[in-house]
């Protein structure tokens, strides 16, 4: 029985991987190739493995697409509450939820319509929409989106480590941020984003210890959290953090194809718990931030751990943890952004000879490092905010929701194509979900650059850039 079932995988997976090439193979002689064949051939090991290897199960699964989301914006929403007040702020948590949720649901419908119920997610858009330059618009959005991420996280790390830990030291921003590169570079050397599922259940305790301690510190300290909105256009530039803090869709595919065969089942229960478990998160870290320094006070940044006292053990403990949760999660978005960096030039990451390999990630992971490091100290809050608002709302929001779920629309809703291996039926009964989710990432694309720009210029113009941390509370 055993050997049978081997059987019937592996003639599954043949299936699956014919279809895969069959389609792109259709969608790429329409397209001119960005690099030549010989090119092609340097960055091309055959020797390696082409796919993810399959080894996790559904709890592992989970956690690291919770750990996705959680990464520094989930710092930033003692701010957010701050601007939208908990009534309105919890309506916006839910609205992305069901968001998040729905959109990594279309999208795992919409690979398997196609016949690519485990292939990559770009790959899958190109292939739904028979649009190559609509795949490499989505590779390169998901690579914006990790490499803003990476940014951020970088920006946090150093903030950290100069404010509180090392604050009387002068240079400690950049030193910080070199010092936990090189600590981390190690794990980022990892090929395939399943591999490293264990380096992301470390980081997901770590941030729950974080938003433990913060929510046990509002719970003593009890003040006031406002219920409505405190500015109207403040609420409406946080909508990209809303966004980048429900961003998980460009991993969901390399998720399911690094679960093992028999786990793949659970894929719809661990994109609905990892969504309700980020909510949760974010929420507790949110209001209990908010609960602990008060919506008016002068400390309150973009991120809460720098609004506490510094001179606090417990702050220190928290900046380390908090510290130590990025450097583990930081590999995750690394790789992601790497992968589809890669595939922008249609290469496979995994095929990559050694050597090349290796420079390659030296390389890209001292790109973000030295750009934050050279951000004057004084507009670094400033910066950690507009990064995280400008990744939100453009690439998160237009490449990897607005067009999934309009591919999803396209092909399983106007084409009805794929219905003998529909995954989600419901998705396809309640195509209203599909048009209401457009609307809202459409607005969320057009209307929250705008105004996140005007207030950051305006800013820098009239205060300085830094103030743009502490927006209109």
């Amino acid at each position: 029985f055993a050997l049978f079932a081997r059987a019937a995988r592996m003639q599954s997976m043949e299936g699956e991987s014919s279809a895969r090439s069959s389609s792109r193979k259709e969608s790429q002689e329409r397209a001119t190739p960005l690099l030549s064949e010989s090119t092609r051939r340097r960055w091309l090991d055959p020797d390696l493995r082409e796919r993810p290897e399959e080894r996790n199960n559904a709890v592992l699964s989970t956690l690291q697409l919770v750990n996705t989301m959680i990464g520094s914006g989930i710092l930033s929403f003692a701010y957010v509450f701050s601007l939208t007040g908990w009534a309105v702020g919890s309506v916006l948590l839910m609205v992305f939820v069901s968001l998040n949720i729905v959109s990594n649901l279309m999208l795992l419908e919409l690979g398997a319509a196609v016949g690519m119920a485990t292939g990559d997610t770009s790959e899958i858009i190109e292939v739904a929409m028979q649009s190559t330059r609509m795949r490499r618009v989505v590779d390169v959005c998901v690579a914006l989106e990790a490499f803003g991420a990476l940014l951020s996280y970088t920006n946090v790390m150093g903030d950290l480590g100069a404010v509180i830990l090392l604050r009387h030291i002068p240079g400690a921003y950049p030193t910080v941020i070199a010092v936990c590169t090189v600590l981390l570079a190690p794990v980022c050397f990892f090929r395939a984003f399943g591999d490293i599922a264990w380096v992301s259940a470390v980081s997901f305790c770590f941030i729950t210890l974080t938003t433990s301690i913060v929510v046990a510190k509002g719970a003593l300290a009890r003040k006031a959290v406002p219920a409505w909105p405190t500015s109207s256009v403040g609420s409406v530039s946080v909508l990209g953090n809303y966004a980048f803090a429900f961003a998980n869709q460009y991993a969901t595919h390399e998720t399911y194809a690094s679960m093992r065969p028999t786990d793949r089942p659970a894929i719809g229960r661990a994109v609905v718990a990892s969504a309700l478990v980020g909510c949760v998160l974010i929420a507790a870290m949110g209001l209990g931030g908010l609960a602990t320094v008060g919506a008016s006070s002068n400390r309150l940044a973009s991120t809460i751990i720098e609004a506490l006292n510094p001179d606090l053990a417990v702050t220190k403990f928290l900046a380390a943890i908090t510290i130590l949760h990025l450097m583990a999660y930081i590999p995750n978005d690394f790789i992601i952004m790497r992968l589809f960096l890669c595939r922008f030039f249609d290469v496979n990451p995994l095929t990559i000879p050694k050597y090349r390999y290796y420079l390659l990630t030296f390389v890209l992971l001292a790109i973000p490092a030295t750009i934050m490091a050279l951000i004057p100290r004084a507009d670094v809050v400033g910066a950690f905010q507009l990064v995280i608002a400008l990744t939100g709302s453009i690439p998160i929001a237009f490449g990897l929701m607005f067009v999934p779920i309009y591919a999803f629309k396209l092909v399983c809703l106007d084409q009805n194509k794929g219905t003998d291996a529909t995954l989600f039926p419901f998705l396809r009964r309640h195509p209203s979900l599909a048009y209401g989710y457009l609307v809202l990432t459409a607005l969320v694309v057009i209307f929250t650059p705008i105004i996140t720009v005007y207030l950051f210029v305006h800013d820098c113009l009239t205060s300085s850039c830094s103030s743009f941390g502490h927006r209109l509370r």
